[in-house]
């Protein structure tokens, strides 16, 4: 299957210091990274799973928990299989994973404690290092998609959770069963990889 990766262009019709500010949010050490998680081995391979799967609702149903933890999953398994060759390309990873373990502090802080929008923003200013627009957009997103944002993160560590708990499976076993049920919740996924490896030992 055939998969598009659309790059939002500089607005040129904005004035030249918010065209600079939207350019400050990108970086070149970040493509390796980007590609990890948007294509190969990241939500390209997991959609085109996906839509292998069983019945059209697995096709079509998507846990945001699922999509964005096996994505971050991705880009540190990239790292773990030597792709970062540049030091500066892990280093923007790492800044990257920060930013998604605010995103889980600022969302809660939002959502359940009544963190102000300027708080917030200003957190990820000083301890994530993105910019003052690039923070007040991803704050405004916070409050549009609740656990959305936070759910980077999340996923990944309940990736991680399985791959502990089937570590005697070999990797690609590991993967393949995860892949296989479709982008639904990690609770019913466990489920069907337990059942799986229960049947492959009957």
């Amino acid at each position: 299957q055939r998969g598009q990766f659309w790059v939002t262009p500089v607005d040129l019709a904005a004035p030249r210091a918010q065209q600079i500010e939207q350019l400050e949010e990108h970086c070149n050490f970040l493509y390796p990274v980007t590609a990890a998680h948007e294509a190969y081995p990241g939500h390209h391979v997991q959609l085109v799973r996906a839509n292998q799967a069983g019945s059209r609702w697995r096709r079509h149903f998507s846990s945001s928990i699922f999509a964005e933890g096996w994505a971050l999953y991705s880009e540190e398994l990239m790292n773990q299989a030597g792709y970062y060759q540049d030091p500066r390309v892990r280093l923007f990873q790492l800044k990257d994973r920060l930013w998604r373990a605010a995103r889980v502090i600022n969302e809660i802080g939002i959502h359940c404690y009544d963190l102000p929008m300027d708080d917030a923003a200003r957190f990820l200013v000083d301890k994530v290092g993105l910019t003052h627009g690039a923070a007040r957009a991803e704050t405004r997103r916070y409050i549009a998609e609740p656990g959305q944002p936070m759910s980077y993160l999340v996923g990944q560590l309940e990736v991680e959770r399985l791959r502990k708990k089937f570590r005697r499976l070999p990797l690609k076993k590991f993967h393949d069963l995860l892949l296989d049920s479709g982008t639904i919740p990690f609770a019913l996924v466990e489920q069907e990889m337990e059942a799986k490896v229960a049947n492959s030992k009957a």
